[in-house]
């Protein structure tokens, strides 16, 4: 330092060309005698050679100022610095504590080097405090610090005192006091404007800096704060760093997301440190230190990102890095913003949503194109895992869950409307995927034979047909032969509209059938699952968690098509079961001609088997539904059988107590020991055959009288409810009729002709059609009566 002084002081002499003599000379002498002085540590310290040193320094500044023209008045700035060396020797030696070298050596300097110096009393003193706080600038030490809090206030009220008096020892100069006042003040606005650079291993000689700012503002400006001084240096020191972070934080080669998220993950890591340790010391005077920095970082951060944002936002993983980065940032900031001045939002978010709306919907129609694929090529073959199941159902529903998987793995905010437009696609895409997998499943009651017209018995009839059964006939009897019907399905035309409508059955084989309703099951099975999770990783991803009713139910629309699927293809398949593959066992031949040797008990066996075939081919949670819904399909066979069996079913009250003992027989086939239905269940399924039981049981004279009082009721009533006395299936006139129509009976055959002209069959197969206008007169009759 003191060689860089004597060399600004050449510099001005030759300017000024105030030398005289060898100057040169003087100068070199000077600067090497300043050399000899200098002793970086105490180990190389010798007394004799510096006791020589500091002689040759004097003799070296003697002929330098004896050379001088205008001696040192100019050049002021070299004798105070001169002075300010010196004076650092012995501000050293006093630190070490009371020192006799010190105060001789200080002694020596105002009396014999101060006064040829122009070194004044005034200058003295303004050097000693501007020297103890460079020392606690230096080291730290406490009491530097306390003594140059003490010496500026005095340092002050002389520059004062001296301006009253008009005295100043350079007149081209403010005062001395002053110009250490306000070096002290600058030095320390220097390190607070980029205070993460100064202080980065602790903040107590911040603190210690901020103490003397507020001595030196007040003996400056009496009353004045420091907090606007401190307000600045906040700003400057925020952008200090982050012009340090955008030189280091990120090589030159990567691309604009990566730098973005190298600066924003720097940001955020300054933001932390800031907050955390610097701004406890500056809210002293700054109350919103915090919120002032946060704001700073925001604002310095904002043009970059806007300018990335208007370029286009992309969803890929780079870009992605970046949003989670900036979002999670943002937030921190926010948390520490003024509220009464919130920070305006990059827009992340706000740009972040259409494009999240982008990919959702390319997401559906990528689902919706491969599902088409699938349905188009499906064969409907079971898979092995899961059982049963077809390959189409797996394969779209894993894709349905990779769409939701994909939404939430970007780890970014997933704005309500999105995660609903992707929820509801993919309910919608199920739906019709159920849709398309019940297309060629009909309608069960287009499985079902057309009922025999209702006749009444007729002895010789009854016979007939029975012998024409024994000679080796195998025409089912029940069924008219010129209707335009067979087995249960009408004759049409390849190309007309009904043809169309309705599927052929033989198309559809139980495979198939079980196939379609494994994957319906399937899907229920995973829907729940799918729906907890859009659930659960909305709420961890999105602010609004528990605030959005809509998500209670998901996928709603599409298990309400896949339960009302289900339940309509277990009556399909039911219904293949009995009035297809059993249709010539158990709606031909079952109490054909006689009630005891046409036993339900052999065609139990064969359903027995055909339930077993279809539990094999489908998980175990579908058995109770199939086996629901094949007893319901064999209790509507039987009471066709009993009630609309032909001319061929006849029966009287005897046969109740074996047409009972079958009914139990089939209870007990699908109780299967308590491993089937619930006893509930099947009473509950087999409720309309034991109704008809109750009533076979009855005399015709009894079902004679029920009918007629039935029929009075009804007519005197209009529309009006039955009375209660007069309810239960005792009184239900057309299963009187139809009970009366299949008995053995000449009085029941009798009140059948006389009251409803029912018609009675020749047996002759040409005539079997007659009885379709002589039932539907029948019906029109009973229609009127009531």
């Amino acid at each position: 330092m003191l060689s860089s002084i004597a060399t600004w002081s050449a510099e001005k002499y030759r300017q000024r060309e105030l030398g005289t003599g060898d100057w040169s000379y003087d100068h070199a002498h000077y600067k090497g005698a300043l050399r000899r002085m200098l002793v970086p540590t105490a180990e190389e310290y010798d007394e004799q050679e510096y006791e020589e040193a500091g002689v040759e320094f004097l003799a070296a500044t003697k002929q330098l100022i004896a050379h001088s023209r205008l001696s040192w008045k100019h050049p002021w700035g070299v004798r105070v610095r001169l002075a300010e060396m010196l004076l650092a020797v012995v501000q050293r030696g006093y630190s070490e504590g009371p020192s006799e070298e010190a105060a001789e050596l200080e002694g020596t300097l105002a009396s014999r080097l101060w006064p040829p110096l122009g070194i004044s009393h005034a200058v003295h003193e303004s050097l000693t405090p501007f020297l103890n706080f460079r020392e606690y600038c230096r080291t730290g030490d406490a009491v530097q610090l306390e003594r140059t809090k003490q010496l500026l206030p005095k340092l002050a009220a002389s520059a004062s005192s001296a301006a009253a008096e008009g005295e100043n020892a350079a007149p081209d100069e403010q005062p001395i006091e002053r110009a250490v006042i306000d070096a002290v003040e600058r030095h320390v606005i220097r390190q607070l404007s980029d205070f993460t650079a100064a202080f980065p291993e602790g903040t107590s000689r911040m603190r210690g800096l901020i103490d003397v700012m507020r001595v030196a503002v007040h003996c400056r400006a009496p009353g004045e704060g420091v907090a606007r001084v401190l307000e600045g240096c906040i700003g400057a020191s925020m952008l200090a760093a982050c012009q340090r972070m955008a030189s280091s934080c990120a090589p030159a080669a990567a691309s604009t997301e990566e730098k973005l998220t190298a600066a924003a993950r720097g940001v955020n890591g300054l933001s932390e440190d800031v907050l955390s340790t610097y701004a406890p010391v500056l809210s002293a005077d700054v109350i919103n230190a915090q919120s002032l920095a946060a704001w700073h970082l925001h604002m310095l951060l904002a043009p970059q990102l806007r300018a990335w944002l208007a370029s286009g936002m992309k969803l890929d993983e780079r870009s992605l890095d970046l949003i989670r980065t900036v979002l999670d940032l943002e937030e921190q900031l926010a948390l520490h913003a003024d509220p009464l001045q919130p920070l305006e939002p990059w827009g992340v978010a706000q740009h972040l949503q259409p494009v999240l709306y982008s990919w959702a919907a390319g997401q559906l129609g990528l689902l919706q194109s491969w599902t088409q694929r699938l349905m188009a090529a499906e064969e409907w073959r079971p898979v092995t895992q899961p059982r049963g199941c077809s390959r189409s159902c797996v394969e779209m529903l894993k894709m349905a869950e990779d769409s939701v998987d994909a939404l939430f793995a970007m780890r970014v905010p997933v704005p309500l409307d999105v995660a609903r437009s992707l929820v509801e696609g993919i309910d919608s895409i199920l739906q019709r995927y159920v849709d398309g997998l019940m297309a060629r499943v009909g309608s069960s009651e287009a499985l079902k034979p057309p009922l025999p017209p209702l006749t009444r018995y007729k002895r010789d009839v009854a016979l007939k047909l029975q012998s024409a059964n024994s000679n080796g006939s195998t025409r089912p009897a029940t069924l008219p032969l010129d209707n335009g019907k067979h087995n249960g399905r009408e004759h049409r035309a390849p190309g007309s509209a009904r043809a169309q409508q309705q599927p052929d059955s033989t198309e559809l084989t139980t495979t198939a059938l079980t196939c379609r309703l494994s994957s319906l099951d399937h899907l229920l099975i995973r829907l729940p699952a799918l729906s907890a999770s859009v659930l659960s990783r909305y709420d961890e991803t999105s602010s609004t968690a528990g605030q959005a009713p809509w998500l209670e139910g998901l996928f709603g629309g599409a298990q309400q098509s896949i339960h009302m699927a289900a339940k309509r293809l277990n009556a399909y398949i039911a219904a293949k079961v009995v009035y297809v593959d059993l249709r010539q066992a158990l709606v031909e031949e079952v109490y054909r001609h006689s009630v005891q040797q046409a036993r339900l008990g052999p065609v139990l066996e064969q359903i027995d088997e055909a339930l077993g075939a279809l539990c094999e081919a489908t998980p175990k949670e579908l058995h109770e539904g199939i086996s629901a819904a094949l007893l319901g399909a064999v209790v509507e066979a039987l009471l066709r059988v009993l009630l609309h069996g032909g001319p061929c079913r006849w029966f009287i009250i005897d046969d109740v107590d074996m047409l009972e003992d079958d009914l139990q027989l089939l209870k007990g086939l699908f109780d299967a020991d308590g491993e089937g239905l619930s006893r509930q269940r099947i009473d509950e399924l087999c409720a309309p055959l034991t109704a008809a039981l109750v009533v076979m049981q009855l005399d015709t004279g009894i079902l004679i009288t029920n009918y007629k009082q039935a029929r009075a009721q009804e007519k005197g009533n209009g529309h009006a409810r039955r009375p209660s006395a007069l309810n239960g299936p005792a009184y239900d006139a057309g299963m009187i009729v139809s009970v009366l129509a299949h008995r053995a009976d000449r009085a029941a055959s009798k009140f059948l002709k006389k009251e409803l002209s029912l018609p009675k069959s020749d047996g002759s197969p040409t005539n079997l059609s007659g009885f379709t206008s002589g039932f539907s007169r029948l019906t029109n009759k009973m229609r009127n009566a009531m």
